[in-house]
């Protein structure tokens, strides 16, 4: 396989590398999904709260869209470096 960018052939290394990366960031996703889900049919809050800390349904939405932005490489465009 060739590298799009490079046009040099990647080694098995980096195509296994690549594949554990993405393996573990679609358990992650699916885990979220699956979470979510409970949290949605039972009320929890997830995280757990912390003494004095409040999430809402609409604010861990936001924290997981920013979460996933970091991710997937937008965070510079999120929070901008002075």
């Amino acid at each position: 396989m060739q590298d799009a960018e490079t046009g040099r052939c990647r080694s098995l290394w980096e195509i296994e590398t690549e594949v554990d990366v993405e393996k573990r960031e679609w358990g992650r996703h699916c885990l979220r999904e699956k979470l979510q889900i409970k949290v949605d049919q039972h009320g929890w809050i997830f995280p757990p709260q912390r003494p004095g800390q409040f999430w809402t349904a609409k604010g861990l939405r936001h924290l997981q869209a920013l979460e996933e932005a970091r991710a997937n490489g937008h965070g510079d465009q999120l929070w901008p470096v002075a």
